[in-house]
């Protein structure tokens, strides 16, 4: 593989200027707040800037990747097979969480409702 970054298409501004600051390949990964410094964002866009980068790869099909491990930490441009693993790990390892956190929130709330109705047991 070359390590050129894929090409910004049809991508809005800030879309093209946060992928634009991205690394190619996992062992240069930069955090939420490295890219928030490099492209001058304010604390409060944190929110917009993590938006952004989920969508670079679920609405505008960009190789963009992130890793909570230590070792390769924050996001980068997929640049090999080993890159896509890395980054196919994290997205996995956050969906059985999210499944985990799901199954213990219906079981926290289970007893406001009456079985099979969803309706307040207190009405």
């Amino acid at each position: 593989m070359t390590n050129k970054k894929p090409k910004p298409k049809d991508l809005p501004f800030m879309h093209k200027v946060v992928l634009g600051v991205l690394p190619v390949g996992r062992s240069n990964a930069i955090t939420t707040t490295e890219i928030m410094t490099l492209i001058g964002a304010r604390s409060n866009e944190r929110r917009r800037i993590s938006a952004i980068l989920s969508e670079l790869s679920t609405i505008y099909k960009q190789p963009v990747a992130s890793s909570s491990d230590e070792k390769y930490k924050g996001f980068f441009i997929v640049e090999d097979l080993e890159d896509f693993l890395v980054g196919e790990r994290s997205l996995v390892a956050r969906e059985l969480h999210i499944k985990k956190r799901r199954s213990s929130f219906k079981e926290a709330c289970a007893h406001l409702f009456t079985p099979g109705t969803g309706e307040n047991q207190d009405e």
